[in-house]
């Protein structure tokens, strides 16, 4: 992921009837983890699905959430792990998966 610019992460799923769902997002490095709070046009699921589709997903209906995250310019070069859940009204996760990261610099800035 380079800095300064802004990453899109196609995150595929099946629906469970929820009403809302929001993307948490847990950043692990050298044994430690953080939970980093996402800005709440990107953390709504809802407002992110892909061709449209809309809250309620049906049981067993497959969609994709649309992720876009800002790397920003002052964001260390480091290569955590980010676990990323995808959370309903119950607060119960309903897919959850772990992305490798590597950070690094924009060399055309």
């Amino acid at each position: 992921m380079v800095k300064g610019t802004t990453a899109t992460i196609n995150i595929a799923f099946v629906g469970d009837n929820s009403k809302s769902l929001y993307a948490q997002t847990l950043i692990a490095m050298h044994g430690g983890s953080i939970l980093v709070p996402l800005n709440e046009n990107v953390a709504n699921v809802c407002d992110n699905l892909f061709l449209g589709k809309t809250c309620p997903i049906a049981q067993n209906e497959m969609a994709v959430y649309v992720m876009k995250l800002d790397i920003e310019p002052y964001f260390p070069e480091i290569s955590p792990s980010m676990q990323i859940s995808l959370v309903n009204e119950e607060r119960e996760k309903i897919a959850c998966f772990t992305l490798d990261m590597n950070i690094v610099a924009n060399n055309s800035l």
